[in-house]
């Protein structure tokens, strides 16, 4: 078994490990938020959007590259052709595959309109904690986009992938994430954050339910899982350039000056080892939110499966 076949598998697990973990934690009480069929469409669009991240993952990435594997995993070798910077787009796809079923109404729909007449906003059933944590990934998305562009040269054939630095007598560089890679991702990263919004204003919008604190608590309940969809493809696409950013620091090359050879570093090499750290733990964090996504609705599929089953009865 190959380095890199260990690393993601490594992380993979202690992702999902720490998403049963939060579950176990924090599902006490909580109610279900959709209807059979929808929890169960939700499911499966969560588990696809984790399988296939745990594919990207095997696939001889850059991020895991860098971490000293050069080979991938067999099963998924046909990926390695794909150009590189799908490694930091697919993350975001993903999570827009995820949240797909939340753009469906309730489909329990109204049955009655409720007595209470506020104003609703996108954010006005969004768990604060929830919220803050997917605007400040959106954020720092943007902001290593901005950094890596701002630091990118171009290349031989004038696309902007390279980190080049000048040391007198010569020049060297290496890949970094610059525009040429980032650009897809903001595209991506657009296409997610306005599914999220379109996803938030569907489920505030529809006047309340005659039962008030049942609805209220369903619309939390949803609009929780849209900002957890959101924030876990935003952790695994911050992780991947993160990371990407540790193999760009961690260049090492030698210029000759008459007989000797002298080492040349970027002068952000001793921030590598944190990038890689911060990277990892990211990805971590994006498998553990999934993880605890598709926990919640398998068990909303087996409360509704209930609920049918005593209405029958």
């Amino acid at each position: 078994m190959s380095m890199l076949t260990l690393m993601v598998f490594a992380v993979a697990a202690l992702g999902v490990l720490m998403g049963v973990v939060i579950f176990r934690r924090s599902s006490g009480g909580r109610e279900s938020a959709s209807s059979f069929t929808g929890a169960v469409i939700a499911a499966l669009a969560i588990g696809v959007a984790l399988a296939g991240e745990l594919l990207v993952l095997g696939s001889g990435s850059w991020p895991f590259m860098s971490m000293g594997a050069s080979t991938g995993l067999e099963m998924v070798s046909w990926l390695f052709g794909i150009p590189g910077e799908w490694q930091f787009v697919a993350p975001l796809i993903l999570g827009f595959v995820g949240l797909t079923p939340l753009l469906a109404p309730d489909a329990r729909g109204v049955r009655s309109g409720g007595a209470t007449v506020a104003r609703r906003t996108i954010l006005s059933f969004v768990p604060r904690g929830w919220a803050v944590l997917c605007g400040v990934l959106a954020l720092v998305a943007v902001g290593l986009t901005l950094v890596g562009g701002g630091m990118s040269s171009p290349d031989e054939d004038g696309r902007f992938t390279m980190w080049a630095q000048d040391v007198g007598m010569s020049e060297v560089g290496t890949l970094v994430y610059g525009w040429a890679y980032s650009w897809p991702s903001l595209i991506a990263l657009g296409v997610l954050v306005g599914a999220s919004a379109i996803a938030l204003a569907i489920i505030a919008h529809p006047p309340l339910d005659a039962e008030e604190q049942e609805d209220q608590a369903r619309r939390r309940s949803r609009s929780r899982a849209v900002a957890a969809t959101a924030s876990g493809g935003l952790f695994f696409h911050i992780g991947a350039v993160l990371i990407f950013f540790a193999y760009t620091a961690s260049l090492k090359a030698g210029v000759f000056v008459d007989d000797d050879v002298v080492p040349v570093f970027p002068p952000f090499a001793a921030a590598a080892p944190f990038f890689l750290i911060l990277g990892v733990a990211a990805i971590v964090s994006g498998f553990a939110v999934w993880t605890t996504l598709l926990l919640a609705h398998a068990r909303d599929v087996t409360r509704a499966h209930q609920r049918v089953a005593a209405r029958a009865h």
